[in-house]
């Protein structure tokens, strides 16, 4: 089976890091959640994001699509493809299962995290690409997977459940991190929260070279009713700026 190549393996997890966060415990009614992102490195544009969600009764659901653009799809074109469900207790969102596919230059792998007690088990490509430094996943009951932290962050919501202080750890079947943020300024119509990611373990060795360990990220929310919207991330990566906004 095909290994995913660095380069766009890299963007995807990049695409993770901008839009990881949490939020407090959910509102009884379903809220629905469909919005578009533009994800740009300075002012160059790397990639298109679609998100569809609900939350509400305790259960979530999303599936979320990342296309690549501009120069970086004309370089290696990728597509991926992720679905996410689980229960919604408090503030915790805990994975019940996770399903990703990811095409690049018309080939096309499929691979999984699949939850039992929390602790995620990796299926197809996600188990048989495991490298070296890929942790155990018995360690890793405390986390979510990479599509249901976009969704915490991205998802419509009430402004109480924006952006609490919290500690939260993500795992994507080899590698640990954790993204930690607090309510910077608020006003009526705007939310700012910020804070940063931090790389914790499963890297493999050369991948830690010229890597930074902690990223610095803000997100800014505005009203849309009677709920608040993520319109901006913003992250220092490895590359330099980068910004998610969206459309």
């Amino acid at each position: 089976m095909m290994r995913c190549a660095p380069a766009p393996r890299a963007l995807i997890g990049l695409l993770a890091v901008l839009t990881l966060a949490t939020a407090r415990p959910a509102a009884a009614q379903q809220v629905t959640t469909d919005a578009s992102f533009v994800v740009r490195l300075s002012v160059a544009t790397l990639a298109a994001i679609a998100l569809d969600g609900r939350t509400g009764g305790g259960r979530y659901d999303v599936t979320g699509e990342l296309s690549t653009r501009g120069i970086v799809s004309a370089l290696s074109d990728v597509h991926y493809l992720g679905k996410a469900r689980g229960s919604q207790a408090g503030n915790r969102f805990r994975p019940a299962r996770y399903d990703e596919t990811v095409t690049e230059g018309g080939d096309s792998k499929i691979g999984a995290l699949a939850y039992s007690g929390g602790v995620p088990r990796p299926e197809g490509f996600k188990a048989e690409e495991r490298g070296d430094d890929a942790l155990a996943v018995e360690g890793q009951a405390d986390t979510v997977d990479p599509l249901t932290a976009i969704f915490m962050v991205l998802r419509d919501q009430p402004p109480e459940e924006v952006c609490p202080p919290l500690r939260q750890f993500v795992f994507d079947g080899e590698r640990r991190t954790v993204v930690e943020l607090t309510r910077v300024t608020e006003t009526a119509d705007q939310i700012v929260c910020g804070g940063q990611f931090r790389r914790i373990a499963g890297y493999p060795s050369d991948a830690r070279k010229g890597q930074r360990q902690v990223l610095a990220l803000e997100v800014t929310y505005a009203r849309a009713g009677a709920v608040m919207q993520a319109q901006q991330v913003r992250l220092m990566t490895d590359y330099g700026p980068a910004t998610l906004t969206r459309q």
